[in-house]
């Protein structure tokens, strides 16, 4: 069965009967009407397109964070990265979305946006009083009441997501990670995790699969070498595949 993507309400087929042109021109058209998620979601069926619009909408997508905008996710990085991984960073995207250098439509914003989270973390004063937003901010969310259904329980707490790097999937808590930029369990790159369709590989799968590397949300958190700011909360991964 064809998957499908909508354009101006018309359901298009997603095999590459599009050329790169048509391709392009629907990402500026999600892009003029920031639907970012949207334009992430078509790029993730298009893999030849020019790299850089990956880029581009990650940074728009944590740019438009409600409330406060991720100044720490429009860099690429973690929260407790230091001043010269955070500054590295900046220097690669300042290079990459350049007006000068990057013709793409919606360069000059994107740009715009890293010299303004590098503006704000790189300067200590302005980046310890973010922090301090950020983690006020966390624990000024009330919890959501439980389900009575354990099952949709889990549904409307969690969301499937692909790393683009590695291609590797994996289901997420919605509340701390949706549209977030999170570090990839597997490879370790970050990404923007993005909410896909996929169905749950059953048991025969994963028994036969010696490679994959399963966590449940009741389970505690795996032996890994990320860090433990990275890994959120025991649970807040269920599983990768």
């Amino acid at each position: 069965m064809d998957s499908f993507v909508t354009v101006e309400n018309k359901p298009l087929p997603t095999d590459m009967e599009f050329t790169m042109e048509e391709a392009t021109q629907i990402v500026e058209k999600k892009l003029s009407e920031k639907d970012y998620v949207g334009a992430m979601r078509f790029i993730n069926l298009f893999p030849n397109l020019d790299g850089r619009w990956n880029t581009m909408i990650d940074v728009y997508i944590c740019g438009s964070n409600v409330g406060e905008s991720d100044w720490y996710g429009v860099l690429g990085v973690d929260p407790l990265s230091d001043d010269e991984t955070v500054k590295k960073h900046y220097k690669q995207l300042a290079l990459l979305l350049h007006p000068d250098k990057n013709k793409c439509y919606g360069a000059e914003g994107a740009f715009k946006l890293v010299s303004e989270a590098w503006c704000l973390l790189s300067d200590k004063v302005q980046r310890s009083s973010y922090d301090q937003r950020r983690k006020n901010s966390k624990q000024g969310k009330s919890s959501k009441p439980k389900a009575t259904d354990s099952s949709k329980q889990r549904k409307s707490r969690t969301f499937w997501t692909m790393c683009r790097s590695c291609k590797t999937k994996g289901e997420f808590l919605r509340h701390w990670n949706l549209n977030k930029a999170i570090l990839c369990p597997n490879c370790r790159q970050i990404f923007i995790a993005t909410e896909i369709t996929t169905k749950e590989p059953n048991k025969t799968t994963k028994k036969a699969s010696h490679q994959q590397q399963q966590w449940s949300v009741q389970d505690k958190a795996p032996k890994t070498s990320l860090p433990r700011h990275l890994l959120l909360l025991p649970g807040n991964v269920h599983q990768f595949h």
